[in-house]
């Protein structure tokens, strides 16, 4: 070892390390540097638009919708024009009697618009405190439902009782958000309310339940107020059903499909789907730009870690006489780990910085398709830094691990 150092001075330990480090041209260093920094920096922007999308696209599979999706079949049947004399909702009673008599069948309720089928049917109200000439009046989401819609959704009934077949347009049903608005702090059971819509301006109607809140438009929308209405008066000649089965909504297609043949051959069906479908239909543009954005960030990622194995791996193969007379002189290992390791965490602490930035300013652009989640959410931002910190580390471990490697004889006579 002796006699390798005291070779290595002969030139001057100085003008050794000068003529091999003057062989890798600071122009070309920099350029390749200055790439693997705008790498980091793009996958860290891809990395946290990964992050939040990711963390929305989970609280949206955690929302309570109001409903229990699983083993709920949907369709919308439209009663002909020709029905041998029966009226619309006579119709749609027996349809319904029909479908609770099917085997397979637990329970069946039918609704003007179904829980994310798009759109609201929205009218004023107002309570018997309030002035009901006033020009501006609550407005709420009315639906019309026929007995048994509630238990085939699978929707809580909080307070008071449900639907019967006994029951007159004259009684109403509300949900939790309805209730808080129109009687806050009080028992909304019993309490009258106006709802001037469908040639019943002027009436009142008796609440006699109290459900929980459904999402009518969008999982990730609020739940607006609403007011359901019993179904004898349908405002349409068609209904949509919930059906619920024992088994999958599959199982029970067929059973329902002959059902509704057998009750009027000439009515029409269709939009038949689970409620797991328009669940995932209704999450479809977050799942979609997840996908995008997960596919771009890790291929950002995995050529930003082919670069800095490319750089660091080229940088040590240039640097090995320097590190082999470094460690000929008694540097320890620790010290040529800091040396190559130096430039990895510069790149990566310089791109992680410039990504940070350019996240930050283009979050915006994320976020109508972010749910419960910040767009400068620090927690996000922290994690996909550590991330890309790590798979730059990854990248940079193998030239690293062969610098530690590097033998003085070997490294001087020019066998590396």
């Amino acid at each position: 070892m002796a006699q390798i150092a005291l070779r290595s001075t002969r030139g001057g330990p100085a003008n050794v390390l000068k003529a091999r480090g003057a062989s890798i041209g600071r122009s070309h260093r920099r350029l390749s540097h200055s790439l693997v920094v705008a790498e980091v920096a793009l996958s860290l922007v891809l990395l946290a638009g990964a992050g939040l999308l990711v963390r929305s696209f989970f609280g949206l599979t955690q929302v309570e919708p109001g409903f229990v999706p699983r083993q709920l079949l949907t369709l919308s049947v439209t009663a002909s024009g020709n029905q041998g004399g029966r009226e619309g909702p006579n119709f749609f009673t027996e349809l319904r009697r029909e479908l609770q008599r099917t085997p397979g069948i637990v329970a069946v309720g039918g609704s003007n618009r179904l829980p994310l089928g798009g759109g609201l049917f929205t009218g004023n109200w107002a309570t018997e405190s309030m002035d009901i000439e006033a020009d501006s009046k609550p407005e709420s989401d009315f639906r019309w439902i026929t007995p048994g819609y509630f238990m085939a959704m699978g929707t809580r009934l909080l307070r008071g009782r449900d639907l019967v077949e006994e029951d007159t347009i004259e009684v109403i049903l509300g949900d939790e958000k309805l209730a808080a608005s129109a009687w806050p702090g009080e028992d909304p059971l019993g309490k009258k309310l106006w709802t001037g819509q469908l040639g019943r301006d002027g009436e009142w109607s008796e609440v006699i339940g109290v459900v929980e809140s459904m999402k009518h438009t969008s999982m990730a929308a609020e739940a607006v107020p609403t007011v359901f209405f019993n179904a004898i008066l349908p405002v349409q000649n068609n209904m949509y059903f919930g059906v619920r089965a024992e088994g999958t909504p599959q199982s029970i297609i067929a059973a329902v499909q002959e059902t509704v043949r057998r009750v009027d051959p000439n009515a029409t069906l269709s939009r038949v789907n689970s409620m797991e479908d328009l669940v995932a239909d209704a999450n479809a543009p977050w799942r979609f730009a997840l996908t995008l954005m997960v596919l771009f960030a890790a291929m950002a990622t995995l050529i930003t870690m082919i670069g800095l194995y490319g750089v660091i791996a080229y940088t040590v193969s240039s640097r090995t006489r320097e590190i082999g007379i470094r460690v000929a002189l008694g540097a320890p290992r620790t010290a040529v780990l800091r040396l190559v390791l130096g430039q990895t965490t510069m790149m990566l602490g310089l791109g992680a910085a410039l990504g940070v930035v350019g996240a930050v300013s283009l979050s915006g652009i994320l976020s109508s398709l972010l749910f419960q989640v910040e767009a400068t959410s620090p927690g996000t931002y922290a994690a996909v830094v550590g991330l890309m910190i790590l798979a730059g580390l990854m990248g940079a471990w193998r030239p690293t691990w062969r610098a530690l490697r590097v033998e003085p004889r070997q490294a001087l006579s020019g066998d590396c």
